[in-house]
């Protein structure tokens, strides 16, 4: 229990141990371990060991004989309730509690958390795995209940954990850690859970989740033997996305996002360089900080040259492993990226107006970068699922920057129409009105020269 309370800086909150205890990260009795720890403000170590059994008994247990404990224990059958717990501060933790929802907060003090540090390596390490799979639960389970609100709905130009297509779907069901035993965290889907108490329990945790970017904790998890380091990559494969879009939907202005997406890559260095998965997270953040430039509100020009530098570096990381299976994939997303460079850099004046003196020349550069990806990834387009949506939001890119004095092609009118098919079977509402009104445009302009073209002839 002291261990467990000492990985999380922001301290966990009373549901917090109830959702790890019901996920099998702690034993079933931290409420009885907590209340004899606190009985007399210190641990009684002459009564009390801490200890995990490899025959399968329970992290934590107690010796039978000790009379804090036994104390505990018998309470005449009444279970221990929140208001057991009360507000105070402890040699090892301090509680309180929130005066509107009543709800209880341990947070560790620096003291134990530093003795902890440096004396239990061992426990430490396999307990700050459980850490990172209880906050990958955390930060997946609360994208999903701002989405499922409608707080924050998939952008045409995404590149987070707010996507579900291709190489943005996160391991949730994971083959290799515990991720797979059970579902996500239950009190998060409960209805009083509005955006605003999202926001106030993310920041509650913040410090919980940038605490998972610690590369000395990260490196004393890798480095214990009796741990895969395939189990460490899974779980930070979701952290390393999921984090950083939190960040981004919630403080949107503020340099959250940034700093989680900078803090991940440098955890990044301490696995194997020559592992795809590496690769595959490093290309992903990369295209999450070219996203961000790109919609910055403040130093728009500084920001759109950082974000072609993200571009590019992101097309070279995805150059070396081409013969991946999903490189396809990785390509059609990053020439969505650069089109959408284009797009928007000519709207906000950001390019360089010698090579794109008018539209037509930035329209021309974008049908150049989706001709390229349709030659490359076109044979798979039909049958790879993955490659669906980009399929479909490169047709409303199309659409957005295609030359109307041109005239309509009748090809982007089937394009559209099954953009709108696949985006409604994704169902992400926002693409799903953009790729309908879209749609319905080009009907009415097809209409137009359709009836134009007959009375011409009549």
């Amino acid at each position: 229990m002291i261990i467990c309370i000492c990985l999380y800086p922001s301290g966990l909150s009373y549901t917090d141990l109830e959702e790890l205890s019901a996920k099998g990260r702690i034993t079933t009795t931290w409420k009885e371990i907590l209340l004899a720890f606190l009985k007399k403000k210190a641990i009684c170590n002459q009564y009390c060991s801490q200890e995990k059994k490899e025959g399968g008994e329970e992290e934590g247990k107690f010796e039978a004989g000790c009379p804090i404990m036994k104390e505990t224990m018998e309470r005449n059958g009444k279970p221990i309730e929140r208001s057991d717990f009360k507000p105070d501060n402890y040699i090892w933790l301090n509680i309180t509690k929130d005066p509107v929802t009543n709800e209880v907060w341990f947070v560790p003090t620096q003291f134990i958390i530093k003795v902890v540090e440096k004396y239990l390596g061992d426990c430490f390490a396999k307990q700050t795995l459980k850490k990172f799979e209880y906050m990958a639960f955390l930060s997946t389970s609360l994208i999903n209940k701002i989405k499922k609100n409608y707080n924050y709905c998939e952008k045409l130009v995404e590149f987070s954990a707010v996507s579900t297509f291709g190489i943005w779907r996160l391991p949730i069901k994971g083959e290799m850690c515990m991720l797979k035993d059970a579902d996500l965290i239950q009190y998060i889907d409960k209805q009083e859970y509005d955006f605003e108490k999202l926001k106030q329990w993310f920041s509650l945790h913040e410090n919980n989740f940038f605490s998972c970017f610690d590369p000395d904790a990260v490196q004393r998890v890798i480095s214990n033997k009796s741990i895969k380091e395939e189990c460490v990559m899974e779980v930070m494969e979701i952290l390393c996305l999921a984090i950083p879009t939190l960040f981004k939907i919630i403080s949107p202005r503020g340099t959250g996002a940034m700093e989680a997406a900078r803090r991940a890559e440098q955890v990044l260095i301490k696995f194997n360089e020559n592992n795809v998965k590496v690769s595959l997270i490093r290309i992903k953040l990369s295209l999450f900080l070219a996203a961000l430039h790109m919609s910055a509100k403040n130093d728009i020009h500084e920001n759109f040259t950082l974000a072609k530098i993200q571009l590019k570096l992101t097309q070279e990381e995805v150059e070396k492993i081409k013969s991946y299976e999903s490189a396809p994939l990785l390509f059609a997303v990053v020439a969505i990226g650069f089109a959408y460079y284009f797009y928007k850099g000519f709207k906000k004046n950001c390019l360089n107006p010698k090579e794109f003196p008018n539209r037509d020349a930035v329209n021309k550069q974008i049908n150049n970068i989706f001709k390229k990806i349709e030659t490359l990834a076109v044979p798979m387009m039909k049958t790879d699922e993955s490659l669906k949506v980009p399929k479909a939001k490169i047709a409303l890119m199309k659409c957005k920057t295609r030359n109307r004095e041109s005239g309509l092609e009748k090809q982007l009118l089937e394009d559209m129409r099954e953009a709108v098919i696949i985006l409604t079977e994704y169902k992400s509402l926002r693409l799903i009105m953009k790729a309908h009104y879209l749609y319905a445009c080009l009907k009415i302009e097809y209409l137009f020269y359709s009836k134009f073209f007959l009375n011409n002839l009549s």
